[in-house]
């Protein structure tokens, strides 16, 4: 794990948290490491710039709010959106509660299977581990996500559609599918099991 990974999902993770001050400064971040990554992801971003142009934070924190708090379909939880409310929800929330402290992540006021923690989190990992994790976890909450904001005009979509272009191309999801076809929320068994042993 490098400083520069951690410190680069750091930043996608306040993307996705209530805009403060600071926001536009790793929203440049964010910008810059994917350019330098050859990812998609940069292209999105940019998008998302000019929407917001001119919006000060105030603006910002209500259409967030609009968009993530009030719309479910969209929420930012991963273990809400690949598990609603059952079981299995509470015990990948105790994983994540678990995985963050041992990369020394603080927790925050969002529940530990924010997509924001849950980023942070996959910074710190190493190679296969992230991978895993990012074909059976993030990857499938993030279509749910995109899914839930298509068709509306929306700039936060293109923060999603950024990070989601971002992590397939870094955790070489177009080949782990070529490999391996998850059935259901489109996570592996194994993982399934993993998580609900906790």
């Amino acid at each position: 794990m490098s400083y520069s990974k951690a410190k680069f999902y750091d930043s996608l993770g306040t993307l996705l948290q209530y805009p403060q001050d600071g926001f536009h400064e790793s929203l440049q971040t964010c910008i810059e490491e994917m350019q330098l990554a050859n990812s998609d992801g940069d292209m999105y971003l940019k998008k998302f710039v000019s929407a917001i142009e001119g919006k000060d934070v105030e603006e910002l924190e209500e259409l967030f709010t609009r968009t993530f708090d009030i719309n479910t379909k969209c929420a930012l939880e991963v273990g809400w959106q690949l598990y609603a409310e059952n079981y299995e929800r509470g015990a990948f929330i105790v994983h994540m509660r678990q995985t963050l402290r041992r990369f020394d992540i603080a927790e925050t006021s969002e529940l530990p299977d924010h997509l924001s923690q849950v980023l942070r989190a996959l910074g710190r990992m190493g190679k296969s581990e992230a991978d895993s994790f990012a074909q059976g976890y993030v990857a499938p909450a993030m279509k749910k996500m995109t899914t839930g904001l298509k068709g509306l005009e929306n700039p936060y979509v293109n923060v999603l559609y950024a990070i989601q272009a971002d992590v397939k191309s870094r955790h070489d999801l177009d080949q782990a599918q070529k490999q391996t076809q998850p059935e259901g929320s489109g996570k592996p068994e194994s993982s399934r099991k993993e998580v609900a042993r906790g």
